[in-house]
Parts: C-alpha cells; sequence; structure tokens
C-alpha cells in the first residue's frame, strides 16, 4: 500500500513521463518522407468500426490510479522507468521503421461520433507500430498484478484490459501486428527493469 509520500513520488514520476512522451508522440506526426511499411493483414481491413468501443480505449486513462494507490516508491520507479523504455524505444521504431494504417477512418453515427471526431483531430494517422496503447496497459497488468489480494479485483484488472487492447482495433486505431508487438515490447522491457517477466521482485 503507498503512502501520501509514495503517491506525491507518483506524481512526479508521471509529469516525467508525460514530458517525455509528449515530443515523442508530435514527432510521430511528422512526414520525413520515408516509405511506410504496410504491417497488416488484408481482411484486417474488413473488421468493422464498433462505436461504442471508443469508451473501453478511453478508459486507458482510469489504469492510472491502480498504481497511485497499490505501490510503494520502489516498484513506482521501477514501474516509471518501464514507461520511460517502452516510449523511447517505441520513437526509435516510429522513427527508423515507419508503418501505416489500413484502415480509412469514419466517423461513426450515434453518440459516439463527437468522442471520434475529437480524437481524430488530435491523434491523425501516424505511425502504429507498436502500440503504446497496448504496451502501457500491459505494463500495468504485469506491475500491479501481484499488488490486488482479491481474485476477483485480479479478474475485473485483466478482463478490463483485454477489452481495452480489443478496442485498438475494433476503433480502427491498430492492427493486430501493432497489439502484439506492443505487449511484447511491455514484457521486454519490464523483465529488463524487475527481472522478472511477470510480477513484483519478492
Amino acid at each position: 500500500m503507498s503512502t501520501r509520500n509514495d503517491k506525491i513520488y507518483f506524481g512526479k514520476y508521471l509529469l516525467f513521463n508525460v514530458f517525455l512522451y509528449l515530443p515523442i508522440y508530435f514527432l510521430n506526426h511528422a512526414n520525413f518522407g520515408y516509405e511506410k511499411a504496410k504491417l497488416y493483414f488484408a481482411w484486417e481491413t474488413n473488421i468493422p468500426l464498433v462505436g461504442w468501443m471508443i469508451i473501453p480505449y478511453l478508459s486507458f486513462g482510469f489504469l492510472f490510479l491502480f498504481p497511485l494507490f497499490l505501490f510503494p516508491r520502489e516498484e513506482i520507479k521501477k514501474l516509471s522507468l518501464a514507461f520511460a523504455f517502452c516510449t523511447v524505444c517505441a520513437g526509435i521504431i516510429f522513427f527508423i521503421f515507419p508503418s501505416e494504417y489500413g484502415f480509412t477512418r469514419i466517423v461513426p453515427a450515434g453518440f459516439t461520433a463527437s468522442l471520434y471526431e475529437t480524437m481524430f483531430k488530435i491523434d491523425p494517422y501516424v505511425n502504429p507500430f507498436p502500440s503504446l496503447h497496448v504496451a502501457f496497459s500491459f505494463l500495468y497488468l504485469i506491475s500491479c498484478i501481484d499488488f490486488l489480494r482479491s481474485i476477483y479485483v485480479k479478474t475485473f484488472l485483466g478482463l478490463w484490459i483485454m477489452v481495452i487492447v480489443a478496442s485498438t482495433v475494433f476503433t480502427h486505431q491498430h492492427h493486430i501486428l501493432d497489439i502484439l508487438s506492443g505487449g511484447l515490447l511491455a514484457f521486454i522491457v519490464y523483465f529488463a527493469i524487475s527481472g522478472k517477466p511477470f510480477g513484483k521482485v519478492h
């Protein structure tokens, strides 16, 4: 269980990662004139857009609350470093091996239309490989799982993250290889920092 000082420490590391992420994110919007790889299967372009899936997609932000209430300082630092390494590694891949989307973006009818319009304005077509949305989600799962005592809470977190991962496809934000590479990146980075492939170091 984290203390008040741990929460302040978490806030500092959160700001550090935000300021690290933003320049890489906006650099990813730049067009360097490279030919982009098509890292998707033809059948993926037939995957339907599911309008309501933007809700779990955006719920990703609430994952930040778990470490805030669960982690002591040592684990906060470990998770923050994992985020930083994932961000930098993905940024390097975005630059040297850019990829393109296979989906045609469509704003669906219904109550989620304004959410899609806003997301498309903020997040235009950029390099989707690997998916940091997926990498960050898996980092939360593998770092939090041992700190949750209730099997019900563990199950809820696991299912929630699985729905978030699925939402990256059904909102047409990512392809299958983006998801697999994002998950692999998370596990490699977490293992490199913690020395264990899953869960905390005892």
